[in-house]
């Protein structure tokens, strides 16, 4: 029986206080076990209001199905990076999407390429297009200022990594790096990308930043923060540059297309 037959037999119900019995008999005969309660309210002129337990449970559904929505959209738009903190703890990094899904269990084939002196991938392809519009500038490592503010990262250091990006490193690197934090502001952007080089002096700068954190941390991380608000105009023209660039390549090749499809029409 469905719920608008159900609601049916409940309008016949006669709304007499005299006959509540009966009417309690009619709801058990009607088969309306369903029903988790109801009310008589003659006095007032109401009616018999019910509640079911099929509504409870599609209201539960709807409460389910919208928090899902959200998490979707929150995937779309933020990436949860699992990362390694000091000691080797597990830390959730968070960034903007700039990746296509479950880009971590492709990081094998994208570094087919090698590595560069970020040690990123060289020619990333799981990097979307947006992502090449934000990653230039660095926009996508700004949700990260709130784990800075929760004593997860320090304002400088290397960048936080997982498992299975140390893998590429020396152990006695690692080993060292996870003393400390890692850094909102990574140590290699204070390195200009002239100076930057390829993957091999990546790892040795790393190592430099790392002798000079094991001999005074505060003097390391004020020298690398001093260079890299120096750096900071070139590096924000250099983002604007690219990300220029990456725009109108999009735009000439959507332009492009719409016209090989006018074109086919005609």
């Amino acid at each position: 029986m469905n719920l608008q037959e159900t609601l049916e037999k409940i309008t016949e119900i006669p709304n007499n206080s005299n006959n509540g019995n009966e009417n309690n008999g009619n709801l058990e005969n009607t088969g309306l076990e369903s029903l988790a309660s109801y009310r008589d309210n003659s006095n007032n002129g109401n009616g018999v209001v019910v509640t079911s337990s099929y509504e409870r449970g599609l209201e539960d559904r709807l409460k389910k199905k919208f928090c899902n929505i959200l998490y979707d959209i929150r995937d779309y738009i933020l990436y949860n990076k699992k990362s390694l903190g000091k000691g080797g703890k597990p830390v959730n990094l968070w960034k903007f999407r700039s990746m296509i899904q479950n880009a971590d269990k492709h990081l094998d084939r994208a570094a087919k390429n090698g590595y560069d002196g970020y040690g990123n991938p060289i020619k990333d392809p799981r990097i979307t297009f947006i992502g090449r519009i934000i990653r230039p500038t660095k926009i996508d490592e700004l949700p990260q200022i709130w784990n800075l503010l929760r004593g997860e990262l320090k304002l400088v250091g290397y960048a936080p990594m997982g498992e299975d990006d140390w893998k590429i490193y020396p152990g006695d690197t690692k080993e060292r790096a996870l003393k400390y934090k890692p850094g909102l502001i990574r140590f290699q952007y204070a390195i200009l990308k002239k100076d930057r080089g390829n993957f091999d002096d990546h790892v040795k700068n790393l190592n430099e930043y790392l002798e000079k954190c094991d001999r005074n941390l505060k003097k390391a991380d004020g020298e690398y923060l001093l260079r890299f608000l120096r750096n900071v105009p070139i590096f924000i023209a250099f983002g604007m540059y690219k990300m220029a660039g990456k725009c109108a390549s999009g735009i000439s090749r959507h332009v492009s297309r719409y016209g090989e499809m006018k074109s086919d029409k005609v």
